[in-house]
């Protein structure tokens, strides 16, 4: 978030048409964090590494990191895409193979994640002073994704599963041919804020497509929409000419170049 209060201030505010946004909510950690016998060391590193993971994998889609809370209430992290800076046509999909791929990531390390996601419009800029402020995305559709997040864990410890996502039915309907993903959908619930009952969906990766990214790990060099872009790069690479070869990666912010020249590298 610091990056887009940076860039672009005179246009920083406004009212954007789609964004989809993630609230996942950590549960299940191997420390105690509330234990008075730490001495802080433990669960530094341990949130650390948490937080490493996180941030590892919403950069590989090209999302913003807009809040990681731990209080009294327990652990959240709050993530956008189709902010500026962040903006692409596939939003919605990345949004989800984010927030799938960010499960398996903390399930290795043994920490439960309950997701909410949610597509729709919001208004996005900055909240505060020029001594202190924070970029804010305020909205309906916002509010539903910390709406759906409570309502996954609240399915989750019914149904006795160890995680869970929940999304929207814009956000489904955007991500429904996503191949190794399955969605359920939900009975409508009548949640905070509503004044009427809303469908929503179950999103969560076919047995056979977890295993495998469970056993290979979590998916950091994986690059979304860009394929043509890094098979050229590393065509010119691996088949240098006789003088050498010099690649220069350019585009609009945004678009994706650090993701491309790090799975290349």
């Amino acid at each position: 978030a610091l990056e887009v209060l940076r860039a672009n201030e005179q246009y920083l505010n406004e009212f954007r048409k789609r964004i989809s946004v993630l609230f996942i909510q950590l549960e299940g950690f191997a420390v105690d964090v509330y234990a008075e016998d730490h001495d802080g060391e433990e669960i530094r590193d341990y949130f650390q590494r948490a937080l490493s993971e996180l941030h590892q994998t919403l950069t590989t889609y090209n999302g913003m990191m807009r809040q990681f809370i731990i209080d009294d209430k327990g652990c959240v992290f709050i993530a956008a895409f189709g902010v500026s800076g962040h903006t692409h046509r596939d939003d919605p999909v990345r949004a989800l193979q984010c927030g799938l791929a960010i499960r398996r990531a903390l399930e290795n390390i043994q920490i439960r994640t309950f997701t909410g996601l949610s597509t729709g419009a919001a208004f996005c800029g900055a909240v505060g002073s020029k001594m202190r402020r924070e970029y804010a995305m305020v909205g309906r559709d916002v509010n539903l994704a910390a709406r759906l997040m409570s309502l996954g864990r609240k399915l989750a410890l019914e149904r006795g599963l160890y995680s869970m996502l929940v999304l929207n039915t814009p956000t489904y309907q955007e991500t429904r041919k996503v191949s190794g993903v399955e969605f359920e959908e939900l009975e409508p619930v009548l949640l905070k804020g509503s004044d009427k009952e809303v469908v929503v969906y179950h999103a969560k990766e076919n047995d056979g497509q977890h295993e495998e990214a469970k056993q290979n790990g979590h998916t950091s060099n994986l690059v979304i929409g860009r394929g043509a872009e890094t098979r050229a790069i590393l065509n010119a690479v691996l088949n240098p000419s006789s003088s050498g070869t010099i690649c220069l990666v350019e585009s609009v912010r945004g678009l994706g170049k650090s993701s491309v020249v790090k799975c290349v590298k």
